[in-house]
């Protein structure tokens, strides 16, 4: 009860964000500044020459200055204008400077409360506030600096009493329950050793398609690249064998050289996004604080959530036995990429504690999986074979070897994949939860609670009506999932289903 009143007092009275703000809206005005005009500047200053180029570096030096104080001005005019506190079960927002705002944001509307904290907040001692509420097009309200300590108290205040008015019980939080939201559970932490696994097992395809062009382009233009590297006199043998030698070399040193290239990207992006990944149980939801230079904190409640997934390829499955993770939550348009909660580096085993903790005594060895239609198969082969039928005959007409040879590589490649992901489409349902599996090289796992689906839509494509058969697609309000080529009958059947489950539970989606 006095942590709960004293949670109330402190945001009662209309209170500004830390001094150290004015800083930060600076640098946010000078960012957004010159991220419209320095493409201007660049032609300008590259197309001008001798004096005309020094007098727009003269221009552009004053043009910072003059940002510069604008900056400073506005800076300062917004953060003695800013107001924010709370009063009876809202957030209220006064901002403006010319164009004065006034928001008021219902605390059960709120979805999520998340900290951000790049190099400057972190030199500063301070984090930014993004709140998302449920329905809008953009996150409603951010603050740019406040204290960590003012940051969590907004937080457990909001989210302890959103709880209250959800569930109908207007009462102070007792003690223990605030105490409660403090609770925190470490499920996994990443290492350095887990950051190099994620930047060596990280999905090279980009890298290799490089690869594979680079190998191409220099098979074929290899005597135009090196044209003194061939002897002229040599006879048609000698000349072959020499192009085979170089070209091999080549390709030798293109493949290392691409290899090293992506192995570093992958390390030096895992360790910037995922350094010192913590990821924990708190209270009825999940958090995550990750970022080298950014440091990020985002907080998912289980009501929320709306999806559970975890997937691996084929270097993550042979070499370490790891997955990433993501936990999909209801977000607004704007940000809805951001409510998607990726975990990488996760062994099995707390891919089971995660489901065990979000989903009540789910056994997925009992549920029964069954496969898609072969003529998901057949139709990738048919649209295959149709492209194979238009370009072998370009090639064998323009004498083309190589070409014939390259396409159909490619059909058996294409073919083999598909081959593949027509194996590893299922689909489960259990009396509560959807399970829909795919993949392609790796393993890709799905699970939503029925209580969460919105809407349900069976399609048919010309060539699902000819053969009878029908895809479902399964709506949240995170996203889309989709149960692809079943049997007509079979697709209807799981419709009525899932629509019956939806119209009659009495469990929230959110």
């Amino acid at each position: 009860m006095t942590k709960r009143n004293d949670l109330a007092n402190q945001f009662v009275e209309p209170r500004r964000q830390s001094l150290v703000a004015i800083v930060l809206i600076i640098y946010k005005y000078y960012k957004i500044i010159l991220r419209q005009v320095w493409p201007f500047f660049l032609v300008l200053v590259l197309g001008s020459r001798g004096n005309m180029r020094d007098k727009w570096e003269s221009y552009f030096f004053y043009a910072v200055l003059v940002i510069g104080g604008i900056s400073m001005i506005f800076a300062i005019l917004n953060y003695f204008k800013h107001y924010y506190y709370i009063e009876n079960d809202e957030l209220h927002v006064s901002k403006g400077v010319f164009k004065k705002q006034k928001i008021s944001i219902p605390l059960e509307r709120v979805q999520t409360i998340n900290f951000e904290e790049n190099i400057f907040h972190r030199v500063l001692g301070v984090t930014s506030l993004k709140i998302d509420t449920a329905g809008s097009i953009k996150k409603e309200f951010d603050l740019d600096a406040v204290t960590k300590n003012e940051a969590r108290g907004i937080r457990d205040y909001i989210l302890s009493r959103k709880e209250d008015l959800e569930t109908s019980q207007i009462q102070s939080l007792s003690e223990h329950d605030v105490e409660g939201v403090e609770n925190e559970e470490l499920i996994t932490q990443l290492s350095f050793v887990d950051l190099l696994k994620i930047g060596i097992s990280y999905n090279h395809l980009k890298s290799a398609g490089l690869i594979i062009g680079a190998i191409f382009w220099l098979y074929t233009e290899v005597d135009d690249l090196f044209p003194n590297i061939l002897p002229q006199k040599f006879d048609e043998r000698e000349m072959y064998e020499a192009a085979i030698s170089t070209g091999l070399m080549m390709l030798l040193f293109v493949t290392v050289f691409f290899l090293v290239i992506s192995f570093s990207y992958s390390l030096i992006r895992a360790i910037i996004r995922y350094y010192d990944l913590s990821f924990k149980r708190r209270g009825n939801g999940f958090k995550i604080i990750s970022g080298l230079f950014t440091r990020q904190e985002f907080s998912a409640l289980d009501s929320k959530i709306q999806l559970v997934g975890w997937k691996d390829n084929l270097l993550q499955k042979k070499l370490f036995g790891i997955y990433d993770l993501s936990l999909k939550q209801a977000g607004s348009v704007a940000i809805n990429s951001k409510k998607s909660f990726v975990v990488p580096g996760i062994i099995e085993e707390k891919i089971q504690a995660i489901i065990d903790f979000h989903f009540e005594d789910l056994d997925l060895t009992k549920f029964e999986f069954t496969p898609v239609s072969i003529k998901m198969l057949h139709r990738s082969w048919l649209y295959l074979m149709v492209l194979c039928l238009i370009f072998l005959p370009v090639a064998y007409l323009t004498a083309s070897f190589r070409g014939m040879i390259i396409i159909s590589a490619m059909f058996l490649f294409f073919g083999y994949t598909a081959f593949r992901k027509y194996q590893k489409t299922k689909y489960g349902i259990s009396q509560d939860v959807l399970c829909i599996k795919g993949g392609t090289f790796g393993d890709e796992n799905v699970l939503i609670k029925l209580h969460k689906i919105q809407s349900i839509e069976l399609t048919r494509s010309p060539y699902q009506n000819r053969h009878r058969l029908g895809s479902v697609k399964i709506y949240t309000a995170s996203g889309k999932s989709v149960i692809p080529y079943l049997p007509i009958e079979e697709a209807i059947r799981i419709t009525d289903r899932l629509m019956f489950k939806v119209e009659s539970s009495n469990k929230p989606w959110m």
